[in-house]
């Protein structure tokens, strides 16, 4: 095959390249383990880049497709996902970097239920691998119990298998949407890319001042993805049941900034109103975690 037809069908020149057909993919590289990719601590999210192993592979060079019988196909060094897909995966999830080593089998905190929460989170995980699950969850919980390193976890395991996952926490995305206004970005461009995600995490949902903007905001992402069969995971400090202090909180169709209280948190529903709150019921499997902040426990260690 002339240079021209390869640079054409992989985007790079194979000429040079070894005849072996067996790359360090195959035979099990220690440095990716086998996966073909590495994932980087870098600046505000986790990122992802080809293992070497990958790009320098005698069969692809790198783009993970070979040519057969006139037919590209996946590279048959790649016995699973493919590692570019992965990477891509990786690069626009928006996984906090904070939580690079998040990992549901080394979740530590041990107190309340939160050994039972994170096997139905494992469970669900599998379940949806399996194309068995057409709901997502709702995890609700203390301050610090371990809700974020859950949702974190459960995403980076997703993304490991290929599945478009978005990760966003809904305060930072009103606050992005807001700044965009001044650079004349439309909110279309920020809520494009979480309403098609195959799967999107929500953590701190009812986080804010709860006005009617905000509201807006969250009836018209969780009303997109709902009407486009798409699987949402939640995780909020606000409770899934209906709580008396909520009586006393911001009432749901109006704002009052003398009643806010950020450290206060009642009913979900009261929180999100009874419409959104539906669809989540709907939705979603509900998950209540207890247990002590985690966050104090290490400062005592």
């Amino acid at each position: 095959m002339s240079n021209f037809m390869n640079k054409f069908l992989y985007g790079t020149d194979l000429e040079g390249v070894p005849s072996t057909d067996t790359c360090q993919l195959a035979l099990g590289c220690r440095k990716c383990g086998g996966r073909g990719y590495l994932l980087e601590d870098s600046g505000f999210y986790i990122k992802a880049k080809l293992c070497t192993c990958v790009s320098s592979c005698p069969s692809c060079a790198g783009t993970c497709r070979t040519l057969k019988d006139g037919t590209i196909h996946q590279c048959l060094n790649i016995d699973k996902q493919d590692p570019k897909r992965i990477v891509n995966t990786f690069l626009s999830a928006g996984l906090p970097a904070r939580f690079f080593s998040a990992d549901l089998s080394s979740f530590s905190n041990n107190t309340g239920n939160c050994k039972k929460i994170v096997a139905l989170v494992k469970d669900w995980i599998l379940s949806y691998l399996q194309g068995e699950q057409s709901k997502g969850f709702v995890l609700s919980g203390d301050v610090g119990v371990g809700k974020t390193y859950i949702l974190v976890a459960a995403a980076k395991k997703l993304a490991s298998y290929g599945v478009d996952v978005k990760f966003v926490d809904f305060h930072e995305l009103l606050n992005l949407i807001r700044s965009g206004y001044s650079e004349n970005k439309s909110e279309e461009s920020f809520l494009k890319p979480l309403i098609s995600a195959q799967v999107l995490f929500i953590d701190e949902l009812a986080k804010g001042r709860n006005n009617d903007w905000e509201q807006e905001k969250l009836d018209q992402l969780i009303m997109r993805r709902y009407n486009a069969n798409k699987i949402s995971v939640y995780s909020t400090n606000y409770s899934l049941k209906e709580d008396p202090r909520s009586t006393d909180l911001i009432d749901e169709y109006s704002y009052d900034d003398s009643k806010f209280n950020p450290g206060v948190f009642g009913s979900l529903e009261k929180r999100i109103g009874t419409r959104i709150f539906s669809r989540l019921v709907e939705t979603s499997i509900f998950m209540e975690i207890t247990g002590k902040d985690y966050r104090k426990i290490l400062a005592t260690q």
